[in-house]
């Protein structure tokens, strides 16, 4: 491992500790966010040092086998990152073997190897997945605010917030009734964005899988923060009650228009509202409310406007026969998988 990429990983662990514990600078922040959102891979390293960290704090008493394997996980994904080196792993092994320690004085040992300095105040994070089709999932963070988990969306809260702000992470969307305190910002962290808040409601459209951000606020205000990939901090804007921004993933750049909230919220009671949207836009949609997929054969399609309101309960035919309401389409469905086709 050469000597300027042990460094940065140092530098980054360091960091990562500081933002766990809530000890972390503005710049620490920003220089997280820069190395975060640079990399899937860097993510899920992060989520993994995390995780490590987190034995000690829970008190497992993992024992070395269980260490090791951790470690080499960590390994592995930094192998893949980077040019291949030759990692000395055999040389980490043999240290682990012949020191006997356990719990806390393991952990340790393993954040010491990649430079990691501990602080004890660390929390336990929690990772809620909406993985069932129709399935709202409701959350109580420990500061008394609330959220509304989507299907096929991903949450990562910690198990009590730091003494200084209240961040967690989302793949996916949600709905936020923020309980309102100036001494601890809110923040959620997403793909190439931050959104900061006090206290308000709001809901965001956020999967990392599409290109597109949308973030509507139905009361307080929040600030946005845009993450260029793999470089700093580009725009900040500052939204009011009612505006929905609309961040293009690809330009870092954002559209902000004023939106009909009730239709932004509607999910929360398991009803979608499309109006005037493409085939495309309602169907990605779909995909991710019902977990099935749809295939459109014709691409003249793709951009024809439809308006519909659909109600999680349904079935993939009656979905169909709603988006067919013009009779223009010719559908197959196979299983989960639809096929649509202009007649």
């Amino acid at each position: 491992m050469n000597n300027s990429f042990k460094e940065m990983m140092n530098h980054i662990s360091e960091i990562t500790i500081h933002i766990l514990n809530g000890e972390h600078s503005e710049e620490e922040m920003r220089e997280f966010m820069k190395w975060y959102n640079a990399s899937t891979e860097n993510k899920e390293l992060f989520f993994q040092l995390k995780s490590i960290y987190e034995l000690r704090n829970k008190d497992l008493n993992p024992d070395n086998k269980e260490l090791l394997e951790s470690w080499d996980r960590l390994i592995k994904k930094i192998r893949l990152k980077q040019e291949p080196v030759r990692l000395k792993k055999s040389i980490n092994k043999n240290l682990l073997r012949k020191i006997s320690i356990t719990g806390v004085a393991a952990v340790i040992l393993i954040l010491l190897i990649i430079g990691i300095r501990i602080n004890y105040a660390n929390n336990t994070w929690i990772e809620v997945q909406s993985n069932t089709p129709g399935n709202i999932k409701k959350i109580e963070l420990s500061d008394g605010s609330t959220v509304h988990l989507n299907a096929s969306s991903t949450l990562r809260y910690p198990k009590k917030f730091n003494r200084k702000s209240r961040e967690l992470f989302l793949d996916g969307e949600a709905y936020f009734n923020v309980t309102k305190d100036s001494s601890h910002p809110f923040i959620i962290n997403l793909d190439n964005q931050q959104i900061e808040v006090l206290g308000t409601q709001f809901n965001v459209l956020a999967y990392s899988t599409d290109n597109i951000a949308v973030t509507t606020l139905i009361n307080g205000s929040v600030k946005l923060t845009t993450f260029e990939t793999g470089k700093s901090m580009k725009d900040e804007i500052i939204l009011q009650p009612g505006d929905q921004a609309i961040f293009d993933k690809k330009t870092s750049t954002y559209q902000v228009l004023h939106a009909k909230t009730e239709n932004v919220t509607s999910w929360i009671d398991g009803e979608y509202t499309f109006k005037n949207k493409s085939l495309e836009e309602i169907t990605n949609r779909l995909e991710k409310i019902y977990q099935i997929t749809f295939i459109i054969q014709d691409e003249s399609l793709k951009d024809k406007s439809y308006t519909g309101k659909f109600f999680s309960y349904q079935k993939v035919d009656e979905i169909v026969d709603i988006l067919n309401f013009k009779n223009d389409i010719n559908y197959e469905i196979d299983n989960d998988t639809v096929l649509l086709y202009r007649k």
